[in-house]
């Protein structure tokens, strides 16, 4: 996203906050590709829901639920920037505010991207 959230697989998320919470820098690598310029954040993206039988049984037909539970399924989250240390893409590692800076053609990937001081 242009602001630097990303969707990936649930967990992701939770991942992130509890790395957060320790101290522990979160890095999340992304070929340019996967980055879509054109969503603004993280809030606009459209999250698919996944069959409930996913969660309610085992292998397609051993129900491990109740009936009649109610299910959300959800195929990714999406993790603020805010969590994010860097975003690692094929042209280097970026911070989440500068990712948007990137999608320019005559961008100076070399003031944006991070050093690593080596």
């Amino acid at each position: 996203m242009l602001n630097g959230d990303v969707a990936n697989k649930i967990g992701t998320y939770t991942v992130a906050v509890l790395c957060r919470e320790h101290g522990i820098p979160f890095y999340v690598a992304a070929p340019m590709s996967s980055i879509d310029f054109s969503i603004p954040s993280g809030d606009l993206i459209p999250i698919e829901e996944r069959s409930s039988e996913e969660v309610t049984h085992i292998f397609g037909t051993c129900r491990i639920a109740p009936e009649g539970v109610k299910v959300r399924n959800l195929a990714f989250d999406v993790t603020p920037a805010a969590y994010i240390t860097a975003i690692i893409t094929e042209k280097g590692a970026f911070r989440p505010e500068d990712i948007k800076k990137i999608k320019s053609p005559d961008a100076d990937l070399d003031a944006i991207r991070i050093r690593t001081g080596r």
